[in-house]
């Protein structure tokens, strides 16, 4: 046929084992991980910082460098949007505009109503890259709400 089938995604691909011994290799390279649990709470304040008195923030919550900022209709009584506003959908496209990632979900409360949207910078980033990305989510977010 002409065709070289070299291996599937779970089939333990020789190039695949080598690139997971890598990255294996470099999470245990001295004083990574410390760095990462160092910029995962500048991500945290940079959030809180940016969003904890924006009027339809609701939450922001996560873990190290995987955070995620929930949009509400009314801060006091956590109120969603309707999800005929669409609001998840229109961050994404702000934020896909802007050169910014995110993975954007709706439907969170109870598969119809809830707006969420996932941040996860990837793990060698550094203060102006969660700087930039904070900046870049809180344009997105008030462009969606406007």
């Amino acid at each position: 046929s002409g065709t070289f089938k070299g291996g599937y995604t779970y089939s333990g691909h020789a190039t695949a084992c080598a690139a997971a011994i890598a990255v294996q290799k470099f999470l245990r390279a001295p004083g990574f991980l410390d760095q990462v649990k160092a910029m995962g709470s500048v991500l945290a304040q940079r959030l809180q910082d940016r969003f904890a008195q924006h009027p339809h923030v609701g939450d922001i919550r996560g873990r190290g460098m995987l955070m995620t900022v929930e949009l509400v209709e009314d801060r006091n009584t956590k109120a969603p949007f309707a999800a005929s506003h669409g609001l998840s959908s229109r961050i994404y496209q702000n934020a896909q505009a802007r050169g910014l990632i995110t993975h954007a979900l709706s439907g969170t409360i109870d598969g119809y109503v809830g707006d969420h949207v996932v941040i996860c910078p990837p793990l060698i980033a550094k203060g102006e890259h969660i700087e930039t990305i904070v900046g870049l989510l809180g344009e997105a977010i008030d462009a969606a709400l406007m």
